[in-house]
């Protein structure tokens, strides 16, 4: 599926450039956004008992994108990795190397759709999970600045 034809799908009247991504001024939904960066996870699940895992998979790695310093953003993502491994959370990944793929895929993802978005996302719930009929509610912060998200997130050793 296009990101042209997920827009629709979306019912989304979105303002886009001639590479299919959001003008800086346009309005962006949020939960428009984070379906747009994980729409290639979502389409890959054979279980739709999965998709609130992939849902906060995106919501992680599009608050992790908001982190500029590399190193910082790696070890967020280790952090989340080793969050996982001990929870009881099973993906049906392989903890270590898929789980850092899929991030640094949603990560990347966010990057080239919605670099101009600095919205850090407060809170994720799906309402239908019906993956032809996906609806899902996203809460976020107004745009934050660099500098309010380095605070956000390394004023007291905060994790994913």
């Amino acid at each position: 599926m296009s990101k042209d034809t997920k827009s629709a799908v979306a019912g989304e009247n979105l303002s886009s450039n001639a590479q299919g991504k959001l003008s800086n001024n346009a309005p962006v939904d949020m939960s428009k956004a984070v379906l747009d960066i994980a729409w290639g996870m979502i389409e890959e699940l054979n279980d739709d008992e999965l998709m609130g895992g992939a849902i906060v998979f995106a919501t992680t790695a599009w608050n992790i994108a908001l982190v500029t310093d590399k190193q910082k953003r790696e070890k967020m993502i280790q952090d989340c990795i080793q969050m996982v491994r001990e929870s009881e959370f099973n993906p049906g990944l392989d903890i270590d190397d898929d789980l850092a793929n899929v991030l640094e895929k949603l990560i990347a993802n966010k990057l080239e759709l919605y670099p101009h978005v600095w919205r850090f996302i407060t809170h994720s719930e799906i309402i239908n999970p019906d993956r032809n009929n996906l609806d899902i509610r996203i809460s976020a912060t107004i745009d934050l600045d660099e500098e309010m998200v380095q605070e956000l997130f390394f004023a007291d050793d905060v994790q994913c």
